[in-house]
């Protein structure tokens, strides 16, 4: 499970972009979900949806039973692109 902050940028979209490439860097490793935080309709046109609490709890008991991902990051080897689907993954509800 990620949690993730505000974000600011200087020129348009890029928070868009950064938050896309985000999302595919955690698909990657094996990140269960991305938590927003705070709802907003820019977040929902991203993929960003509302979970009820009783949901969301037993989806973090799941995300976060295994070992945590300490250390720097860093881009793979071509470029830094991503090399899964940015779509975002489905929910069930079910944990």
């Amino acid at each position: 499970m990620f949690f993730t902050e505000a974000q600011f940028s200087a020129r348009p979209d890029a928070g868009r972009m950064a938050l896309a490439a985000l999302n595919c860097h955690l698909q990657a490793r094996g990140y269960l979900a991305n938590d927003a935080k705070h709802l907003s309709g820019a977040l929902c046109q991203q993929g960003f949806c509302l979970v009820p609490r009783a949901a969301f709890n037993r989806f973090l008991e799941k995300a976060c039973g295994g070992p945590a991902a300490l250390g720097s990051w860093r881009l793979a080897d071509g470029g830094g692109q991503a090399d899964r689907d940015p779509r975002p993954a489905a929910y069930s509800g079910a944990a």
